[in-house]
């Protein structure tokens, strides 16, 4: 989800690039009252500006001063500012479709709950330097549409605690225990990256025929990797060491490591840095019980949903972008 599951105990970072995961993160964890000492400030910019609509869902605005928001409490520099832009406005998106969604079910957040959360964001946004009450008040900004936009991962979690049931934790547990328990992989892997960054199909082929060669006995994986990787394990023989479900290799490496079995090169797998072929050469069983998993298996299960909502969302939702920057 583009903001994040939380409870005042608990953060669990989540979601694709554009969701506000570092600002759930810091802004749930900071002490009251704390602050970098540097000298908050608010941006000169003419309400008129911010006041601009740039995008529209089912008829309700979103303006370029929620825009700002976002960019400033997602830490995003001014000078970052114009490539995050269609980011930020999907993400906004998303929000207006799942604000939808919650409205109907009449989720309610606690009073206490929220007070907290706006203090901490009026605290996060001096760590950045700016003074969140003056800076609003500056851009014409509506208290009620910025501490809307705020509370929704609250309200998200509100709405989660009362869908996902203990059988549905057991049932996503007993389904792939592996993610689940602890269990950690050791694999080799051979590496050729995208030329200058970029997907294309000659490495595709590339790729494709040495893991046909491979299949085929015609080489082994070993002298595979020793003539072909472009990664920094290949004077290891392609060893990448042990590793979790997340953390040290991407995503899509890792989760498709998880299917295979000991000894078995899988197919090609695609990731930002280029195509992998990956051998998992040891496993070591892991020892966490569904309770120890509880909370991880429940934000999964609450980000399923929330893709689920924004999903069906934006295939029924009239929705309109309005991409003009406005010029001060």
């Amino acid at each position: 989800m583009p903001y994040c599951s939380i409870s005042s105990s608990r953060m669990s970072p989540r979601m694709r690039t554009s969701f506000w995961l570092l600002l759930c993160a810091l802004a749930s964890t900071l002490p009251l009252g704390w602050a970098h000492a540097r000298q908050a400030k608010v941006i000169e910019s003419p309400a008129a500006s911010q006041a601009v609509v740039v995008a529209r869902v089912n008829g309700r605005p979103i303006t370029e001063a929620q825009v700002e928001f976002l960019r400033i409490s997602r830490g995003i520099t001014e000078a970052d500012a114009s490539g995050s832009r269609a980011s930020l406005i999907e993400t906004l998106i998303d929000s207006e479709l799942i604000r939808e969604f919650l409205s109907k079910k009449r989720v309610v957040v606690a009073e206490a709950d929220l007070a907290n959360r706006k203090a901490r964001f009026i605290d996060q946004w001096k760590t950045f330097g700016y003074d969140l009450p003056e800076q609003v008040k500056a851009w014409g900004l509506p208290e009620a549409v910025w501490v809307a936009d705020i509370s929704l991962p609250l309200q998200w979690y509100v709405y989660s605690k009362t869908q996902i049931t203990d059988a549905a934790i057991q049932a996503e547990y007993t389904r792939d225990p592996k993610r689940w328990n602890g269990t950690r992989l050791r694999a080799r892997q051979l590496v050729i990256r995208w030329p200058n960054g970029k997907p294309d199909a000659a490495t595709r082929e590339k790729i494709a025929g040495i893991a046909q060669r491979v299949a085929a006995g015609e080489v082994t994986f070993a002298d595979a990797i020793a003539q072909h990787s472009a990664s920094p394990s290949a004077t290891k023989g392609g060893d990448v060491g042990w590793f979790g479900w997340r953390g040290r290799l991407p995503a899509a490496v890792s989760t498709a490591a998880y299917a295979q079995k000991v000894g078995e090169v899988g197919p090609p797998i695609e990731s930002p840095v280029g195509i992998h072929l990956i051998e998992v050469t040891e496993v070591r069983p892991g020892e966490l019980s569904v309770e120890d998993a509880r909370p991880e298996i429940f934000d999964e299960l609450s980000q399923r949903m929330w893709n689920d909502v924004v999903t069906t969302g934006r295939n029924t939702a009239r929705i309109e972008r309005l991409n003009e920057r406005p010029h001060p």
